[in-house]
């Protein structure tokens, strides 16, 4: 139900400009000189602003420029469809992200807060919010500060997502159904499996792992040696448990975890868009005692708020191709840093292309293979592959 917050990618800020556009910030930034154009004094000679201005704006002048871009385009969209953002709006972005981001943080705080407004205790309860909030701000700035960001850039992303919230919103208003809400009630708290799994890319590497467990090897000593998923490779091919409404994970792939016995390793590999898995199932977790009138309106937040997420990142991608059709950068340093940053992009796309395709190449061949073997194949070849590739 969780959806990632991606909202701090963007670089390092050099000023707040929340209320300025594209062109302030492409004539680099301005600052404050102490005496006579100097920024600062060391023992009685000045550091000219100039020093100072052109290695920040070299270094980290795009970033803050696409980042004021960005809210540029969705100011503009907001325009265009008659929405209007306020600094109220701005505030609840901001609120409702430091919630999510620090909920674990804030789970007995939260339970403090529940409990004074339910004796109606409103003094302890705005103390309590007031805590709440210092702690939030206090772990923000752990956060930014390990991710190299700055205040002012979030709270550029912040206003932003203010403005893409707004403009999608309406949309979505009767957009969770009754359907939806009773798969999220079984996706929460239905029943869910733990999986392992190895991750190859080819039949060679598939081979050796189906040998490797042959030979008795422990499943998630031979993940953490084959498997070709970066992320769970090293913890053993080990999954988050998840139910069969998951939609991070492709139909063949949940119909194998949940066909297997606790212990039971899958003896036909599953085939998700060129990749190859063994699936082992490590344990069963029953469904919850949870009613589902009880638990309905957190269900239908949670979905909302999903519908959102997706809405506003959507959004984001359309934005960003429109200005990248007309984007004119004129500084020259920038345009450059720019353009280098669009070519080394393209490189990534098309080496992920080319081998998406040589992947597609050697499955085919494969299973042309595999079509025309004789009846006996040995048994590290795979037995069969899905026809259908999973979604992402």
């Amino acid at each position: 139900m969780k959806k990632p917050l991606a909202i701090l990618c963007i670089g390092i800020s050099l000023v707040g400009c929340a209320g300025k556009g594209p062109e302030s910030v492409a004539t680099g930034p301005k600052l404050t000189a102490d005496s006579a154009g100097a920024v600062a004094m060391v023992n009685g000679r000045p550091i000219p602003a100039a020093e100072l201005n052109k290695p920040l704006y070299e270094a980290n002048g795009l970033n803050m420029l696409l980042t004021v871009i960005q809210l540029e385009a969705a100011k503009q969209k907001a325009e265009k469809n008659h929405v209007v953002v306020t600094e109220e709006d701005v505030k609840n972005e901001m609120d409702s992200t430091l919630a999510t981001l620090f909920r674990d943080n804030n789970e007995k705080g939260l339970r403090a807060l529940d409990d004074a407004e339910a004796k109606g205790n409103k003094q302890l309860a705005d103390r309590i919010r007031r805590d709440i909030d210092a702690d939030n701000q206090q772990l923000l700035d752990q956060m930014l500060n390990e991710k190299h960001t700055s205040r002012a850039e979030f709270e550029l992303v912040m206003r932003t997502n203010a403005y893409l919230r707004k403009i999608v919103e309406p949309s979505l208003k009767d957009a969770i159904t009754d359907k939806m809400l009773e798969d999220g009630f079984r996706f929460q708290y239905g029943e869910k499996v733990q999986v392992r799994h190895i991750q190859c890319a080819t039949w060679q590497d598939i081979s050796t792992a189906r040998k490797m467990l042959a030979e008795g090897q422990d499943f998630a000593a031979v993940a953490r040696a084959v498997s070709r998923n970066a992320m769970t490779g090293p913890l053993g091919g080990e999954l988050p448990p998840f139910s069969r409404q998951e939609t991070g994970l492709s139909e063949a792939f949940k119909q194998a975890a949940f066909a297997l016995k606790e212990g039971e390793t899958s003896q036909d590999n599953v085939s998700t868009n060129g990749a190859f898995h063994i699936i082992k199932l490590e344990k069963r977790i029953p469904p919850k005692a949870v009613k589902f009138a009880d638990v309905k309106d957190a269900i239908r937040k949670q979905l909302y708020e999903g519908l959102v997420f997706n809405a506003m990142k959507q959004l984001r991608n359309e934005l960003a191709q429109d200005v990248m059709k007309s984007l004119d950068i004129k500084d020259p340093i920038l345009k450059a840093q720019y353009e280098k940053r669009l070519s080394d992009v393209k490189s990534k796309v098309k080496g992920r292309d080319d081998t998406l395709k040589k992947l597609t190449e050697e499955r085919e061949a494969a299973e042309k293979a595999i079509a025309t073997q004789p009846t006996t194949a040995p048994a590290t070849m795979p037995v069969s592959v899905p026809s259908t590739a999973p979604a992402q």
